[in-house]
């Protein structure tokens, strides 16, 4: 398992420096906690100093979107729908066939088939939530999936199903990319901006974080964007990149959004 995600990570490593991406400051090892894959720092690196600089080209954002064969059916959806049907329609042609390959190979194939988020507990752990906040707007999450698919399945998948099969558009199958466009996608990138960035999307989150996501101006006249991974201080040869994935939120807003706590350091 840990030799198959290093070597998605590295997949996805390559696959960025093949894209004009410099990936000389990043490297892959492996947790000495449970052996699992993750980026380091590939030399040491100074507050301020870009770590990694990725093309809105390379971006899976609403552009993505319009390029793919649903992008004229979908047009009208909110931007974060947008981007979790094409994870569904990327996942069924594997990133280049049915699909259309309008997302990156290496970055479809990165995506974890389960998640941690409350919205794939078992009922025995979500009674654990029972008398908290969490457990109510877990509750509300649900409901609201459940209608979006059912409008989903009305007005879009069930009139054509050559375009949005079945068997890969159920309501499993939507919640998990719901999910994973939620969980993956961070400040300043977010809203009717919102875009998955590979690669930058593997920092873990830590309070304690050394790096943070940036979106910079490029090209001629400022036309496009960058999303830079910036050291936020710095960062010593091996070291695990990171990053807060909602500095000022509870632990249990991330928990439901990213599946994620820091139990070092507590925001209850």
């Amino acid at each position: 398992m840990a030799a198959h995600a290093a070597g998605t990570l590295q997949g996805l490593l390559d696959w960025a420096e093949s894209n004009k991406t410099a990936t000389d400051r990043v490297t892959v090892a492996a947790s000495i906690v449970d052996d699992a894959p993750l980026l380091v720092a590939a030399r040491d690196v100074s507050a301020g100093e870009a770590i990694l600089t990725i093309p809105d080209a390379n971006w899976v954002n609403t552009a993505a979107v319009a390029k793919s064969p649903i992008g004229p059916k979908v047009a009208g959806l909110e931007p974060w729908l947008q981007l979790a049907l094409l994870l569904l329609h990327e996942r069924r042609g594997g990133g280049g066939g049915v699909g259309g390959g309008a997302a990156p190979a290496a970055f479809v194939a990165s995506l974890p088939a389960a998640l941690d988020t409350p919205l794939f507990w078992s009922d025995d752990e979500v009674d654990l939530l029972q008398g908290t906040q969490l457990l109510q707007q877990l509750y509300g999450y649900r409901q609201f999936f459940r209608q979006t698919f059912a409008d989903m399945e009305e007005g879009l998948f069930a009139p054509d199903r050559a375009l949005f099969p079945a068997d890969a558009y159920t309501y499993e199958s939507f919640v998990w990319a719901v999910a994973t466009v939620r969980s993956r996608t961070h400040a300043p990138l977010d809203g009717g901006a919102i875009a998955l960035v590979p690669l930058a999307d593997q920092l873990p989150h830590r309070r304690a974080a050394n790096c943070v996501w940036r979106a910079k101006q490029q090209g001629l006249f400022g036309r496009g964007q960058s999303l830079v991974v910036e050291a936020t201080r710095a960062i010593r040869k091996g070291e695990e990149l990171s990053m807060d994935y909602g500095p000022g939120k509870l632990d249990s807003g991330l928990l439901l959004d990213y599946g994620v706590l820091d139990t070092t350091w507590p925001q209850a």
